[in-house]
């Protein structure tokens, strides 16, 4: 059952890495360009379903 539920796991794995290296690329990219905060924009993956409530106005807290 084990080795089942890690076939599972690893299918969803190859399934979700084109979308995640997408998503850190474009993190880079802001990083490279000087951004301090880099955040995500949804307009920019509209083909990814990204639920605009779920991002919008929230800054985490940085700690000094």
């Amino acid at each position: 059952m084990m080795g089942i539920l890690a076939l599972v796991n690893l299918l969803v794995f190859m399934m979700l890495f084109p979308v995640a290296m997408r998503l850190l690329r474009d993190f880079r990219l802001q990083l490279q360009a000087g951004v301090e905060l880099p955040v995500l924009d949804p307009d920019d993956f509209a083909d990814l379903d990204i639920i605009r409530e779920a991002w919008a106005g929230k800054k985490p807290a940085l700690e000094v």
